[in-house]
Protein backbone atom coordinates (compact mmCIF):
# COMPACT_ATOMS: atom_id res chain seq x y z
CA UNK A 1 0.00 0.00 0.00
CA UNK A 2 2.69 2.43 1.06
CA UNK A 3 4.74 1.93 -2.91
CA UNK A 4 1.33 1.32 -4.50
CA UNK A 5 0.68 5.43 -2.99
CA UNK A 6 4.53 6.73 -3.77
CA UNK A 7 3.73 5.26 -7.48
CA UNK A 8 0.65 7.18 -7.67
CA UNK A 9 1.70 10.06 -6.03
CA UNK A 10 4.92 10.10 -8.84
CA UNK A 11 2.56 9.75 -11.30
CA UNK A 12 0.19 12.08 -11.29
CA UNK A 13 2.87 14.77 -10.40
CA UNK A 14 4.72 14.22 -13.75
CA UNK A 15 1.18 14.17 -15.80
CA UNK A 16 0.53 17.28 -13.70
CA UNK A 17 4.47 19.01 -14.71
CA UNK A 18 3.47 17.63 -18.40
CA UNK A 19 0.07 19.57 -18.74
CA UNK A 20 1.07 21.95 -16.53
CA UNK A 21 3.99 23.35 -19.83
CA UNK A 22 1.26 23.13 -22.45
CA UNK A 23 -2.50 24.24 -21.20
CA UNK A 24 -3.49 27.67 -19.86
CA UNK A 25 -3.75 28.14 -16.74
CA UNK A 26 -7.20 27.74 -16.27
CA UNK A 27 -7.93 24.92 -18.12
CA UNK A 28 -10.12 22.44 -16.08
CA UNK A 29 -7.54 19.51 -17.42
CA UNK A 30 -5.12 21.15 -14.76
CA UNK A 31 -8.10 21.20 -12.26
CA UNK A 32 -8.84 17.54 -12.42
CA UNK A 33 -4.94 16.47 -12.44
CA UNK A 34 -4.60 19.17 -9.03
CA UNK A 35 -7.00 16.97 -7.39
CA UNK A 36 -6.03 13.64 -8.19
CA UNK A 37 -2.29 14.76 -7.00
CA UNK A 38 -4.12 16.09 -3.68
CA UNK A 39 -6.17 13.23 -3.30
CA UNK A 40 -2.80 10.79 -3.00
CA UNK A 41 -1.12 13.31 -0.69
CA UNK A 42 -4.26 12.98 1.63
CA UNK A 43 -4.18 9.13 1.38
CA UNK A 44 -0.69 9.96 2.64
CA UNK A 45 -1.67 11.87 5.30
CA UNK A 46 0.67 15.14 3.75
CA UNK A 47 -2.43 17.45 4.83
CA UNK A 48 -0.65 20.48 4.03
CA UNK A 49 0.42 19.44 0.66
CA UNK A 50 -3.02 18.28 0.01
CA UNK A 51 -4.66 21.47 0.80
CA UNK A 52 -2.42 23.26 -1.71
CA UNK A 53 -3.33 20.90 -4.31
CA UNK A 54 -7.14 20.93 -3.51
CA UNK A 55 -7.01 24.89 -3.59
CA UNK A 56 -5.74 25.39 -7.22
CA UNK A 57 -8.16 22.61 -8.41
CA UNK A 58 -11.44 24.61 -6.71
CA UNK A 59 -9.85 27.99 -7.55
CA UNK A 60 -9.31 26.52 -11.66
CA UNK A 61 -12.65 25.41 -12.12
CA UNK A 62 -14.23 28.05 -10.43
CA UNK A 63 -12.93 30.10 -12.68
CA UNK A 64 -13.50 28.15 -15.97
CA UNK A 65 -17.17 26.33 -15.11
CA UNK A 66 -20.42 27.67 -13.49
CA UNK A 67 -20.73 28.22 -10.15
CA UNK A 68 -22.86 25.27 -9.23
CA UNK A 69 -21.31 22.95 -11.56
CA UNK A 70 -20.77 19.12 -9.79
CA UNK A 71 -17.11 19.57 -10.94
CA UNK A 72 -16.86 22.45 -8.07
CA UNK A 73 -19.46 20.44 -5.70
CA UNK A 74 -16.55 17.51 -6.01
CA UNK A 75 -13.05 20.08 -5.41
CA UNK A 76 -15.23 21.62 -2.65
CA UNK A 77 -15.68 18.15 -0.92
CA UNK A 78 -12.21 16.65 -1.27
CA UNK A 79 -11.18 20.01 0.20
CA UNK A 80 -13.15 19.87 3.19
CA UNK A 81 -12.17 16.68 3.77
CA UNK A 82 -8.60 17.81 4.28
CA UNK A 83 -9.87 21.24 6.34
CA UNK A 84 -11.59 18.15 8.63
CA UNK A 85 -8.78 16.52 8.96
CA UNK A 86 -6.67 19.14 9.88
CA UNK A 87 -9.16 19.85 12.55
CA UNK A 88 -10.95 23.08 10.87
CA UNK A 89 -14.08 21.93 11.72
CA UNK A 90 -15.92 25.50 10.63
CA UNK A 91 -14.30 25.54 7.77
CA UNK A 92 -14.84 21.77 6.92
CA UNK A 93 -18.72 22.35 7.22
CA UNK A 94 -18.72 25.67 5.50
CA UNK A 95 -17.10 23.38 1.96
CA UNK A 96 -19.28 20.24 2.51
CA UNK A 97 -22.27 21.89 2.87
CA UNK A 98 -22.04 24.31 -0.30
CA UNK A 99 -20.87 21.28 -1.87
CA UNK A 100 -24.05 19.30 -0.58
CA UNK A 101 -26.09 22.26 -2.27
CA UNK A 102 -24.53 21.81 -5.26
CA UNK A 103 -25.12 18.54 -5.78
CA UNK A 104 -28.60 18.43 -4.77
CA UNK A 105 -29.53 20.79 -7.19
CA UNK A 106 -27.45 19.03 -10.24
CA UNK A 107 -27.83 15.52 -9.56
CA UNK A 108 -30.43 13.20 -8.68
CA UNK A 109 -31.18 13.07 -5.18
CA UNK A 110 -30.05 9.70 -4.54
CA UNK A 111 -26.58 9.98 -6.50
CA UNK A 112 -23.77 8.48 -4.80
CA UNK A 113 -22.23 11.71 -5.01
CA UNK A 114 -25.04 13.21 -2.51
CA UNK A 115 -24.28 10.57 0.05
CA UNK A 116 -20.47 10.82 -0.08
CA UNK A 117 -21.01 14.77 0.64
CA UNK A 118 -23.74 13.66 3.42
CA UNK A 119 -20.86 11.05 4.97
CA UNK A 120 -18.14 13.44 5.15
CA UNK A 121 -20.66 16.44 6.88
CA UNK A 122 -22.03 13.96 8.95
CA UNK A 123 -18.34 13.34 10.39
CA UNK A 124 -18.04 17.05 10.79
CA UNK A 125 -21.21 17.57 12.80
CA UNK A 126 -20.82 14.43 15.15
CA UNK A 127 -17.11 16.01 15.98
CA UNK A 128 -19.03 19.87 16.89
CA UNK A 129 -21.18 18.03 19.21
CA UNK A 130 -24.93 18.01 16.80
CA UNK A 131 -25.56 14.23 16.95
CA UNK A 132 -29.04 14.55 15.92
CA UNK A 133 -27.69 16.29 12.55
CA UNK A 134 -24.50 13.58 12.14
CA UNK A 135 -27.30 10.78 12.81
CA UNK A 136 -29.95 12.10 9.56
CA UNK A 137 -26.76 12.92 7.33
CA UNK A 138 -25.46 9.60 7.86
CA UNK A 139 -28.83 7.92 7.98
CA UNK A 140 -29.41 9.78 4.84
CA UNK A 141 -26.13 8.55 2.79
CA UNK A 142 -26.68 4.96 4.17
CA UNK A 143 -29.80 4.48 2.45
CA UNK A 144 -28.18 5.99 -0.77
CA UNK A 145 -25.87 3.94 -0.67
CA UNK A 146 -27.34 0.95 -0.27
CA UNK A 147 -30.32 1.68 -2.60
CA UNK A 148 -27.91 2.34 -5.40
CA UNK A 149 -24.92 0.42 -4.37
CA UNK A 150 -26.20 -2.70 -3.07
CA UNK A 151 -26.19 -4.16 0.44
CA UNK A 152 -22.70 -5.22 0.38
CA UNK A 153 -20.21 -2.07 -1.21
CA UNK A 154 -17.42 -0.75 0.64
CA UNK A 155 -19.19 2.35 0.74
CA UNK A 156 -22.01 1.12 2.38
CA UNK A 157 -19.76 -0.40 5.15
CA UNK A 158 -17.85 3.94 5.28
CA UNK A 159 -21.79 4.83 6.14
CA UNK A 160 -21.82 1.82 8.90
CA UNK A 161 -19.00 2.52 10.60
CA UNK A 162 -19.84 6.13 10.64
CA UNK A 163 -23.28 6.29 11.63
CA UNK A 164 -22.36 2.91 14.14
CA UNK A 165 -19.82 5.93 15.95
CA UNK A 166 -22.80 8.10 16.30
CA UNK A 167 -25.20 5.81 17.96
CA UNK A 168 -21.87 4.85 20.58
CA UNK A 169 -21.71 8.75 21.25
CA UNK A 170 -25.41 8.77 21.74
CA UNK A 171 -25.20 5.95 24.01
CA UNK A 172 -26.87 3.09 22.02
CA UNK A 173 -24.00 0.60 22.08
CA UNK A 174 -26.04 -2.82 20.92
CA UNK A 175 -26.90 -0.38 17.71
CA UNK A 176 -23.05 0.78 17.62
CA UNK A 177 -22.16 -3.30 17.36
CA UNK A 178 -24.08 -4.02 15.28
CA UNK A 179 -23.23 -1.21 12.66
CA UNK A 180 -19.54 -1.86 13.45
CA UNK A 181 -20.09 -5.46 13.34
CA UNK A 182 -22.01 -5.18 9.83
CA UNK A 183 -19.35 -2.59 8.41
CA UNK A 184 -16.47 -5.26 8.95
CA UNK A 185 -18.42 -8.29 7.55
CA UNK A 186 -18.73 -6.14 4.76
CA UNK A 187 -15.03 -4.94 4.51
CA UNK A 188 -13.74 -8.38 5.18
CA UNK A 189 -15.50 -9.89 2.40
CA UNK A 190 -14.72 -6.87 0.26
CA UNK A 191 -11.32 -5.89 0.31
CA UNK A 192 -8.15 -7.36 0.86
CA UNK A 193 -7.63 -9.00 4.69
CA UNK A 194 -4.99 -5.83 5.07
CA UNK A 195 -6.49 -3.00 3.57
CA UNK A 196 -6.79 0.30 5.91
CA UNK A 197 -9.96 0.39 6.11
CA UNK A 198 -10.83 -2.96 7.58
CA UNK A 199 -8.28 -1.65 10.38
CA UNK A 200 -10.64 0.98 10.39
CA UNK A 201 -13.55 -0.86 11.09
CA UNK A 202 -11.13 -3.29 13.85
CA UNK A 203 -10.59 0.06 15.45
CA UNK A 204 -13.97 1.23 16.10
CA UNK A 205 -15.53 -2.41 17.19
CA UNK A 206 -12.98 -2.46 19.71
CA UNK A 207 -13.96 1.17 21.06
CA UNK A 208 -17.42 -0.30 21.16
CA UNK A 209 -16.29 -3.61 22.60
CA UNK A 210 -14.65 -2.27 25.47
CA UNK A 211 -17.44 0.57 26.19
CA UNK A 212 -19.44 -2.23 27.28
CA UNK A 213 -17.07 -3.66 29.39
CA UNK A 214 -15.30 -6.75 26.89
CA UNK A 215 -11.14 -5.64 27.50
CA UNK A 216 -10.18 -8.83 26.06
CA UNK A 217 -12.67 -8.39 22.73
CA UNK A 218 -11.61 -4.80 22.43
CA UNK A 219 -7.98 -5.52 22.98
CA UNK A 220 -7.69 -8.33 20.17
CA UNK A 221 -9.71 -5.64 18.02
CA UNK A 222 -7.60 -2.87 18.45
CA UNK A 223 -3.99 -5.20 18.60
CA UNK A 224 -5.41 -6.44 14.78
CA UNK A 225 -6.29 -2.81 13.63
CA UNK A 226 -2.78 -1.65 15.03
CA UNK A 227 -0.99 -4.33 13.07
CA UNK A 228 -2.76 -3.92 9.35
CA UNK A 229 -2.72 0.09 9.95
CA UNK A 230 1.56 0.06 10.76
CA UNK A 231 1.87 -2.61 7.56
CA UNK A 232 -0.25 -0.76 5.24
CA UNK A 233 0.17 2.80 6.32
CA UNK A 234 3.81 2.67 7.64
CA UNK A 235 5.16 3.31 11.08
CA UNK A 236 4.43 7.25 11.61
CA UNK A 237 0.88 7.52 9.78
CA UNK A 238 -1.40 9.41 11.79
CA UNK A 239 -3.92 6.62 11.81
CA UNK A 240 -1.22 4.45 13.37
CA UNK A 241 -1.00 6.73 16.33
CA UNK A 242 -5.40 6.42 16.49
CA UNK A 243 -4.75 2.37 16.80
CA UNK A 244 -1.87 2.87 19.35
CA UNK A 245 -3.75 5.37 21.40
CA UNK A 246 -6.80 3.83 21.62
CA UNK A 247 -4.69 0.52 22.45
CA UNK A 248 -2.81 2.09 24.89
CA UNK A 249 -6.31 3.43 26.86
CA UNK A 250 -7.35 -0.04 26.96
CA UNK A 251 -4.29 -1.33 28.49
CA UNK A 252 -4.53 1.38 31.14
CA UNK A 253 -8.45 0.53 32.06
CA UNK A 254 -6.70 -3.32 32.04
CA UNK A 255 -4.03 -1.81 34.73
CA UNK A 256 -0.87 -2.13 32.62
CA UNK A 257 0.28 1.25 32.54
CA UNK A 258 3.80 0.92 31.52
CA UNK A 259 2.84 -0.69 28.01
CA UNK A 260 0.04 1.82 27.78
CA UNK A 261 2.41 4.70 28.23
CA UNK A 262 4.58 3.14 25.49
CA UNK A 263 1.72 3.41 23.19
CA UNK A 264 0.28 6.60 24.06
CA UNK A 265 3.56 8.07 23.64
CA UNK A 266 4.49 6.82 20.44
CA UNK A 267 1.28 7.70 19.87
CA UNK A 268 2.02 11.77 20.71
CA UNK A 269 5.35 11.59 18.91
CA UNK A 270 3.42 10.92 15.43
CA UNK A 271 0.26 13.48 16.11
CA UNK A 272 2.97 15.83 17.10
CA UNK A 273 5.24 15.15 13.93
CA UNK A 274 2.79 14.83 11.50
CA UNK A 275 -0.52 16.97 12.45
CA UNK A 276 1.60 19.44 15.19
CA UNK A 277 1.51 20.57 18.53
CA UNK A 278 -1.83 22.38 18.13
CA UNK A 279 -4.06 19.80 16.21
CA UNK A 280 -6.77 18.60 18.53
CA UNK A 281 -5.99 14.97 18.45
CA UNK A 282 -2.15 15.75 19.97
CA UNK A 283 -3.78 17.80 22.90
CA UNK A 284 -6.08 15.19 23.82
CA UNK A 285 -3.17 12.44 23.43
CA UNK A 286 -1.19 14.46 25.55
CA UNK A 287 -3.30 15.18 28.39
CA UNK A 288 -3.76 11.16 28.39
CA UNK A 289 -0.23 10.78 28.58
CA UNK A 290 -0.02 13.10 31.23
CA UNK A 291 -2.52 11.44 33.45
CA UNK A 292 -0.13 8.33 33.07
CA UNK A 293 2.58 9.58 33.76
CA UNK A 294 0.56 11.12 36.99
CA UNK A 295 -0.26 7.30 37.98
CA UNK A 296 2.96 5.84 37.23
CA UNK A 297 5.30 8.47 38.77
CA UNK A 298 7.03 9.86 35.36
CA UNK A 299 7.60 13.13 35.69
CA UNK A 300 4.77 14.73 33.86
CA UNK A 301 5.23 17.90 31.58
CA UNK A 302 5.95 21.09 33.25
CA UNK A 303 3.15 23.00 34.21
CA UNK A 304 1.17 19.76 34.50
CA UNK A 305 0.29 20.51 38.03
CA UNK A 306 1.27 16.73 39.40
CA UNK A 307 4.34 16.86 40.59
CA UNK A 308 3.10 15.47 44.31
CA UNK A 309 2.40 11.75 42.73
CA UNK A 310 3.99 9.21 45.23
CA UNK A 311 3.75 6.10 44.16
CA UNK A 312 5.82 4.47 47.16
CA UNK A 313 3.78 2.33 48.76
CA UNK A 314 2.93 5.18 50.98
CA UNK A 315 -1.21 5.22 51.72
CA UNK A 316 -1.12 8.14 53.55
CA UNK A 317 0.93 9.94 50.88
CA UNK A 318 -1.11 8.28 48.07
CA UNK A 319 -4.66 9.75 49.61
CA UNK A 320 -2.99 12.85 49.53
CA UNK A 321 -1.91 12.44 45.83
CA UNK A 322 -5.86 11.95 44.97
CA UNK A 323 -7.03 14.92 47.00
CA UNK A 324 -4.24 16.93 44.96
CA UNK A 325 -5.17 15.33 41.43
CA UNK A 326 -8.74 16.48 41.91
CA UNK A 327 -8.20 19.86 43.23
CA UNK A 328 -5.03 20.77 40.35
CA UNK A 329 -7.98 20.47 38.00
CA UNK A 330 -8.40 23.94 39.35
CA UNK A 331 -6.15 25.20 36.28
CA UNK A 332 -8.35 23.38 33.78
CA UNK A 333 -11.85 25.06 35.28
CA UNK A 334 -10.31 29.02 35.05
CA UNK A 335 -9.29 28.76 31.58
CA UNK A 336 -12.53 26.74 29.79
CA UNK A 337 -14.77 28.95 28.75
CA UNK A 338 -17.20 25.60 29.11
CA UNK A 339 -16.99 25.94 32.90
CA UNK A 340 -17.32 29.51 33.23
CA UNK A 341 -20.99 30.42 33.88
CA UNK A 342 -20.92 27.46 37.17
CA UNK A 343 -17.01 27.56 38.22
CA UNK A 344 -17.67 28.37 41.86
CA UNK A 345 -20.49 25.64 42.06
CA UNK A 346 -17.85 23.09 39.96
CA UNK A 347 -14.83 24.19 42.07
CA UNK A 348 -16.77 23.68 45.36
CA UNK A 349 -17.86 20.09 44.40
CA UNK A 350 -14.45 19.22 43.45
CA UNK A 351 -13.34 20.48 47.04
CA UNK A 352 -15.89 18.12 48.28
CA UNK A 353 -14.93 15.07 46.39
CA UNK A 354 -11.42 15.59 47.15
CA UNK A 355 -12.11 16.08 51.25
CA UNK A 356 -14.01 12.38 50.83
CA UNK A 357 -11.01 10.99 48.69
CA UNK A 358 -9.03 11.66 51.75
CA UNK A 359 -11.17 9.52 53.60
CA UNK A 360 -10.19 6.37 51.68
CA UNK A 361 -8.71 3.59 53.78
CA UNK A 362 -5.49 2.19 53.31
CA UNK A 363 -6.75 -0.88 51.80
CA UNK A 364 -8.89 0.48 49.10
CA UNK A 365 -6.21 3.01 48.19
CA UNK A 366 -5.94 2.14 44.45
CA UNK A 367 -9.76 2.12 44.23
CA UNK A 368 -9.52 5.95 45.76
CA UNK A 369 -6.17 6.53 42.85
CA UNK A 370 -8.25 5.20 40.01
CA UNK A 371 -11.57 6.92 41.03
CA UNK A 372 -9.54 10.65 41.06
CA UNK A 373 -7.48 9.73 37.61
CA UNK A 374 -10.78 8.98 36.07
CA UNK A 375 -12.33 12.46 37.66
CA UNK A 376 -9.66 13.90 36.40
CA UNK A 377 -9.75 12.42 32.64
CA UNK A 378 -13.71 13.76 32.96
CA UNK A 379 -12.81 17.29 33.72
CA UNK A 380 -10.22 17.37 31.29
CA UNK A 381 -12.10 16.21 28.48
CA UNK A 382 -15.07 18.11 29.48
CA UNK A 383 -13.34 21.16 29.54
CA UNK A 384 -12.73 20.62 25.76
CA UNK A 385 -16.03 21.99 23.88
CA UNK A 386 -14.89 19.40 21.00
CA UNK A 387 -15.20 16.46 23.19
CA UNK A 388 -18.06 14.19 21.87
CA UNK A 389 -21.02 13.39 24.19
CA UNK A 390 -20.61 9.94 24.15
CA UNK A 391 -17.01 10.47 25.27
CA UNK A 392 -17.86 11.99 28.12
CA UNK A 393 -20.47 9.46 29.09
CA UNK A 394 -18.77 7.12 28.92
CA UNK A 395 -16.00 8.35 31.48
CA UNK A 396 -18.92 9.75 33.67
CA UNK A 397 -19.82 6.08 33.80
CA UNK A 398 -16.54 4.50 34.59
CA UNK A 399 -16.12 7.63 37.65
CA UNK A 400 -19.95 6.65 39.01
CA UNK A 401 -18.59 2.79 39.15
CA UNK A 402 -16.04 3.31 40.86
CA UNK A 403 -17.30 6.42 43.68
CA UNK A 404 -19.96 3.45 44.07
CA UNK A 405 -17.53 0.73 44.83
CA UNK A 406 -15.99 3.02 47.35
CA UNK A 407 -19.56 3.64 48.89
CA UNK A 408 -18.83 2.72 52.46
CA UNK A 409 -16.63 6.56 52.65
CA UNK A 410 -18.35 9.05 54.15
CA UNK A 411 -19.88 11.23 51.63
CA UNK A 412 -17.73 9.82 48.84
CA UNK A 413 -20.73 8.48 46.25
CA UNK A 414 -22.72 11.60 47.18
CA UNK A 415 -20.01 14.18 46.44
CA UNK A 416 -18.93 12.05 43.01
CA UNK A 417 -22.50 11.88 42.21
CA UNK A 418 -22.91 16.19 42.57
CA UNK A 419 -20.01 16.11 40.14
CA UNK A 420 -21.20 14.30 37.65
CA UNK A 421 -24.83 15.46 37.57
CA UNK A 422 -23.24 19.12 37.59
CA UNK A 423 -21.18 18.39 34.12
CA UNK A 424 -23.89 16.50 32.87
CA UNK A 425 -25.70 19.59 33.04
CA UNK A 426 -22.92 22.26 32.06
CA UNK A 427 -22.12 19.98 28.59
CA UNK A 428 -25.96 19.19 28.25
CA UNK A 429 -25.55 15.24 28.21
Amino acid sequence: MIAAYAAAKEACQRALDLEARRRDANDPILATLNNNLGEVLRAQSDLSGARAHLERALAIRERALEPDHPDVATSLNNLGSVLYAQGDLSSARAHLERALAIQEQALEPDHPDVAKSLNNLGCVLQDQGDLSGARASHERALAIRERKLGPDHPDVATSLNNLGGVLQDQGDLSGARAHQERALAIREQALEPHHPDVATSLNNLGLVLQARGDLSGGRASHERALAIQERALGPDHPNVAISLNNLGALLRAQGDLVAAREHIGRALGIFEKRLGPDHSHTQIVRRNLEGLDARIGTPPSEGSGLNTFNNSGDFRGANVFQGALVHNLGQIIGTSTVFAADQEALESRLAALEEALGRVPEEHAGQGRELAEGARELLAQAADPKASPGLLKTLGQGVRRLAEGLAGVPGLLDSANALLDLIARLRKL
